[in-house]
């Protein structure tokens, strides 16, 4: 690791250390300067308030540390977004910003002050500008949810990771389109961001599990078919160690009106082949993201084939190169990504 990224990983664990005193700071300082409005908030208000000024310094220290000033510009316009829906002045986020500046400036002296002013400054020029108009802010309004998202789950913040999604949602996005357009792609790009040695294993694993926990508090919020339309098993092969696309396979299918057992990934075939038997599904999905997996693939293909009559679909990574490698496997067919997934089951089912 060079100095300069050293130097940008101490300035924002010393901001993120700060982050609960700043927040206190800065509400005693905004109470003091409109006693009246503040004296009219609930303790619940206030407890809000402070939470939000946490979070603002949380997005503003990942920031710091990636040297990337436009990352807490996007969570500025985002801020400003989520207050205009709800018309609210935009001057309070702006106020809380320029007193977290301060507060953090107090506690921090040199370092990094003029990195830290940097930011900030650009991400309070941001309040101020015009909105988009309506077709470009929907447009745009799910790339900076999934940008913030991304910022997120690379931190291990699981509450401002949900955060952002419940307010993607609350503006009427639909969760499908959050599970493909945030959830799915922000994966992708953790991958990415791995496979160029850009982030450690560790970060990958955790950046995994905070977008995990976001999905088990979106369980609630699917949309829930009143068809039923039978018993799914899904799972993947033992070996393979990546599950949140599964994951996500199985709560838009149970969504869509099938009962669904998740088994989870790397399962002994001896274990899928017994549930199999318990639940007796009419169809089971296996997600399959390394290309040296297919081999079980198939080996499991032809144990379930030999005492089960079950539609069979693949999906993930190991099949997106190959126009026929589910066929190769012995599948039924194949889901390319989350959003056709359900339509590919329906058929097959209907077949």
């Amino acid at each position: 690791m060079t100095n300069d990224a050293l130097h940008r990983r101490h300035l924002a664990e010393l901001v993120r250390a700060a982050k609960d005193d700043v927040a206190e700071l800065v509400v005693a300082r905004m109470e003091s300067e409109h006693p009246k409005r503040w004296a009219a908030l609930t303790a619940g208000a206030r407890a809000h308030a402070r939470t939000d000024i946490t979070y603002h310094v949380e997005f503003l220290a990942g920031s710091l540390e990636l040297g990337e000033p436009h990352l807490f510009e996007d969570y500025a316009r985002w801020a400003s977004r989520v207050l205009s829906a709800r018309g609210l002045d935009l001057g309070g986020l702006r106020t809380s910003l320029e007193h977290a500046g301060a507060a953090l400036r107090d506690r921090l002296g040199a370092t990094g002050t003029r990195d830290l002013d940097a930011t900030l400054a650009q991400g309070i020029a941001c309040i101020a500008e015009p909105p988009e108009s309506a077709a470009t802010a929907d447009e745009d309004a799910l790339a900076l949810t999934r940008s913030l998202f991304l910022q997120a789950i690379l931190r291990g913040e699981r509450q401002a990771a949900h955060n952002v999604v419940m307010e993607a949602r609350d503006r009427g996005h639909a969760v499908i389109d959050l599970y493909v357009d945030v959830f799915q792609e922000a994966l992708y790009e953790v991958g990415r961001l791995w496979e160029r040695n850009e982030i450690p294993v560790a970060s990958e694993h955790m950046a995994t599990a905070t977008a995990q926990f976001v999905l088990t508090q979106m369980y609630d919020h699917l949309p829930r078919s009143s068809e039923r339309r039978g018993r799914a098993i899904v799972t993947g092969v033992q070996g393979e160690q990546h599950q949140v696309g599964a994951y996500m396979i199985a709560d838009l299918l149970e969504s869509d009106g099938w009962s669904v057992r998740f088994l989870g990934t790397n399962m002994p075939h001896a274990g899928i082949l017994t549930a199999i038997e318990e639940h007796e599904p009419e169809l089971v999905g296996i997600s399959v993201t390394m290309l040296g997996s297919l081999p079980s693939v198939r080996d499991l293909i032809d144990s379930i084939r030999r005492d089960h009559d079950v539609r069979i679909v693949v999906g993930g990574g190991a099949f997106r190169a190959s126009t026929d490698g589910w066929r190769m496997v012995g599948a039924d067919g194949y889901a390319p990504d989350l959003r056709s997934a359900a339509e590919v089951v329906r058929r097959l089912a209907s077949a």
